[in-house]
């Protein structure tokens, strides 16, 4: 019965008429296509993708085999696995603690706004499945020590590494707990474990061993490439300085740092419950508890990406995983704390039979409350997931119209039926971004699309890492900042006419479609004799170039994006050693900007009327 009710429950949460889907996911949905449509696991310019392992579009691959291809038929995919991840804690707590134990941190997931907001946006809700499957069967291997179940619970985790490669972090799980229990130490449980690791090693092989020999290192071809840029981080740094920043990574994933927005105490209004709830854990591992030692090996494990989330204001999401073991501890520590006051009461007071459900059931209520109504500085509260369900919509006799938002919108969608209908099959389509991936997906995929190029220059926490090659001649078309000065992704992109140029060259660009965001781009394509607009959409929003010829625009007034200003003049204000080191190893030896030049670029007038330079918006119409 509980397993039913988790089912409807989630069908209630997870399933709102509004759908919205990002950039990350669009990557997902695409490659989908492309395996659906015999292309490969390719990108949209046709190239391999070598930066995530394939299951996630295999499975939305088979989803658009079984109901179409449409942006709803991926969404199935996601949502199913929203609703399996509740599930799978329900399976935890009944088998190590109890079934309401199980019932009730299912509950508490299924009530949170923000284990709905970041579940259905990325991959994030998909893998951890598996690796609670792979928890669990590990724990039923040691118990039995059959080879049959060490072999489930290797595959297991193979599945979850084929999502994504992160999985790879609780392969040390079952040694860890054989370490910590003396019992476990025999031959049978030996050879089970060998049999673990070969099915594992095996499965992920089919993955690795390509990468390998397309020329790939091994650090990333067995833990993608941002895995690998963690791991170099790491051997790079002094131990003295690898344990600070841990430490502060770790402080920053729960408190967050500059930028807050994406700390778990932001997002979530039962955070400073997580850690009562842990150090719970904790105290159970110590007294050999099964599932405390499960808990916190799990959260050791899980800690290098928590401090690597955190050290760079990644989305809290990416840690699904951690959430979910979360709530387990939280619902395990409220049943035996209420279960503990019971137990010290008795012994000076005569309780009812009936206390103790009554107990546990109004400690879970509050907390549920909490979570539906309560609002944080993110956590808006899951009313308004249930009051704008489709199914709830639908109850309450209300429109329930599915509705696409932001991305794979329906203007995308009139974008790329017209492209369809009038662009010759195969042409060469250059799209700035974001609206590269949705336009390639309505187009059914019948184009070859490259994303317009973004040169870039960044600081991740003082490490240069840039996508900049020589000194680039000619015109600027234009210069922006991607991030906030408080965000430690900020990173300062420039698009000289040579390399856009270039791009159009190298790839024989066929069509050049400008979208909302970055509309400004038209102020140079309207200008330049070798482009010419064949389509608007929306006003000019969305607008569609034929390329004719490749001709210099000398006399171009460079587009600054506002942000970039802003962003210049906070630098100066309380970062000058930073911005030094943009001008040493950007500005400079990219575009042949001094330091002068690069000041006069932060002072000028905002509205536009600064010579030399023309000032724009991101998202505004031109």
């Amino acid at each position: 019965m509980p397993p039913l009710a988790l089912i409807v429950l989630g069908l209630v949460m997870f399933f709102p008429c509004d759908h919205a889907i990002d950039q990350d996911m669009g990557f997902y949905i695409n490659s989908a296509l492309n395996l659906f449509a015999g292309k490969g696991y390719t990108s949209m310019d046709g190239s391999s993708i070598t930066i995530r392992a394939p299951l996630f579009p295999w499975m939305m691959a088979g989803s658009f085999w079984l109901l179409g291809v449409s942006v709803w038929s991926a969404f199935w995919v996601v949502r199913v696995f929203c609703i399996l991840g509740p599930l799978a804690v329900y399976w935890l707590g009944e088998r190590f603690v109890g079934k309401w134990v199980g019932f009730l941190a299912a509950l508490l997931i299924l009530s949170s706004y923000s284990m709905n907001f970041w579940s259905y946006t990325h991959l994030d809700a998909i893998w951890p499945v598996f690796v609670l499957l792979f928890v669990g069967l590990v724990h039923r291997a040691l118990d039995t020590q059959k080879p049959p179940v060490f072999a489930l619970a290797g595959l297991a985790l193979a599945l979850g590494y084929w999502t994504k490669e992160a999985s790879i972090l609780f392969l040390p799980l079952p040694f860890c707990l054989i370490a910590l229990d003396k019992g476990l130490r025999n031959r049978r449980v030996v050879i089970g474990l060998c049999i673990l690791v070969a099915c594992f090693l095996l499965a992920i092989s089919l993955w690795v061993f390509p990468l390998l020999f397309s020329g790939h290192d091994l650090y990333t071809a067995l833990v993608a490439e941002k895995g690998a840029s963690m791991l170099n981080a790491g051997i790079v740094m002094s131990p003295l300085a690898l344990v600070k920043g841990y430490m502060v990574g770790l402080l920053d994933y729960y408190w967050g740092g500059s930028d807050n927005s994406q700390s778990l105490r932001a997002n979530f209004v039962v955070a400073p419950l997580f850690l009562v709830a842990w150090l719970f854990c904790g105290l159970k591992a110590i007294q050999n508890d099964r599932l405390g030692r499960s808990l916190g090996v799990g959260l050791l494990l899980l800690s290098p990406y928590m401090a690597y989330v955190g050290h760079n204001n990644l989305r809290v999401g990416h840690l699904i995983i951690l959430l979910l073991l979360s709530y387990l501890a939280l619902a395990w520590f409220l049943i035996e704390t209420t279960e503990g006051m019971l137990n010290l009461m008795k012994k000076r007071l005569k309780m009812p039979g009936w206390l103790k459900p009554v107990m546990t059931a109004s400690l879970t209520s509050a907390l549920i409350v909490v979570q539906v109504f309560g609002a944080g500085e993110k956590d808006k509260g899951s009313l308004l997931v249930m009051r704008e369900s489709l199914i709830s919509r639908t109850l309450a006799g209300k429109d329930n119209t599915l509705r696409m938002v932001n991305l794979y919108n329906e203007r995308d969608r009139e974008v790329g039926e017209w492209i369809r209908l009038n662009i010759p099959q195969g042409s060469s389509l250059m799209i700035s971004s974001p609206g590269d991936r949705p336009i390639y997906f309505y187009a059914h995929a019948k184009y070859r699309v490259i994303s317009m190029p973004m040169p870039f220059f960044t600081f991740y926490n003082t490490a240069q890492s840039t996508a900049i090659n020589g000194r680039a001649k000619g015109p600027v078309v234009f210069l922006t900042a991607w991030s906030p000065l408080n965000d430690p992704r900020n990173w300062i992109s420039a698009l000289p006419e040579e390399v856009l140029h270039a791009a159009i060259k190298k790839y024989g660009v066929d069509y050049i479609i400008t979208d909302a965001w970055l509309n400004f781009l038209t102020l140079y394509f309207d200008q330049n004799a070798g482009f010419k607009k064949i389509k608007e959409f929306d006003k000019g929003a969305i607008k569609i170039y034929r390329v004719l010829e490749l001709r210099s625009s000398s006399k171009f007034e460079p587009l600054v994006v506002d942000r970039l200003i802003h962003y210049l003049r906070e630098l100066y204000k309380s970062e000058p050693m930073k911005l030094s080191l943009y001008v040493k190893y950007f500005f400079e030896p990219y575009l042949g900007w001094n330091a002068d030049r690069v000041r006069k670029l932060a002072g000028i007038a905002l509205d536009g009327s600064s010579r030399g330079y023309r000032v724009v918006a991101c998202g505004k119409i031109y």
